[in-house]
């Protein structure tokens, strides 16, 4: 009775992120060489080798942007939260829980499966766009190779994690988690042996969008976030920059702006500064 209730006891131990996601390696290698390898057309092949060019991203909002702009890093939601309540960790919480509604149950057990779970950083797999739905906010940040983070948590999934892997009762499909995690190096695996469907009867100028939309996305998790000067690029719709050029007028005219421009402007000011500093160039995105 006493190893059984061991056994259980270690089995709810929070584990490496990074270690579960490296033993599935060489087993999402073989599935997703032999999908490409049964493919006559030669279009996952060539979809390999357009999903090995991914980036990282990551969707947020121009108060975010000031918050990583102090912190010199991007942060995880529940310091985020924290932050917005003055460093009161109690209200913090409470806030975060409050934002999360619904899906707090289903996004605190798949966290507490990992260690660094409540550090996670929650981002997709993009080949060229602006993330999986900008109402996570305008500005996308991306990460071309996490790996040189130095992340001690870092996994890729085949969706969104909460939605995917635990139920509306919070019950969590371990299982099939361990089936499909993936390590950043096989983030082409795990699309392929997501997505071969819709690739294989898609025009080659769609990749991008089956890749990263709103409806589905590779996930990626990371922890702890990446530091401003390890960030590839932040991406903006062209005419989103032209608004934020034009706030910048407004306010050297003399022009009163509402609390909300204000906080794009500063947003705007931050990343020309981790331009200036990091070296992190403002992309325009069509």
């Amino acid at each position: 009775m006493r190893e059984a209730e061991d056994r259980l006891a270690f089995a709810r131990m929070p584990k490496s992120l990074l270690s579960a996601a490296k033993r599935n390696c060489a087993r999402l290698s073989r599935s997703a060489a032999g999908a490409v390898r049964h493919d006559r057309s030669g279009t996952l092949a060539s979809f390999r080798q357009f999903v090995d060019s991914a980036v990282l991203s990551t969707n947020i909002s121009a108060y975010k942007v000031a918050v990583f702009d102090e912190y010199q890093r991007v942060i995880d939601a529940r310091s985020l939260a924290t932050h917005k309540a003055g460093g009161d960790r109690a209200a913090g919480l409470r806030a975060f829980r409050a934002s999360q509604a619904e899906w707090f149950t289903r996004r605190v057990r798949f966290e507490a499966l990992w260690v660094d779970g409540r550090k996670l950083i929650y981002g997709a797999m993009n080949c060229g766009g602006l993330g999986p739905d900008e109402k996570y906010g305008p500005f996308c940040l991306t990460v071309a190779d996490p790996m040189r983070c130095n992340p001690t948590a870092i996994g890729v999934f085949p969706g969104n994690t909460a939605e995917r892997y635990v139920s509306l009762a919070g019950v969590v499909d371990r299982d099939r988690i361990d089936r499909e995690i993936g390590p950043w190096e096989q983030r082409a695996a795990v699309a392929i042996l997501e997505l071969a469907p819709g690739v294989l009867g898609a025009h080659r100028h769609r990749w991008s969008e089956i890749v990263c939309s709103k409806d589905r996305f590779i996930e990626v998790v990371i922890a702890p976030g990446p530091e401003l000067g390890q960030l590839t690029a932040t991406r903006c719709r062209g005419t989103y920059l032209e608004r934020l050029e034009a706030l910048e007028f407004r306010k050297l005219a003399g022009e009163a702006l509402t609390e909300t421009e204000t906080w794009e402007l500063s947003a705007f000011h931050a990343l020309q500064r981790w331009r200036r500093l990091h070296g992190v160039p403002v992309e325009a995105v069509a």
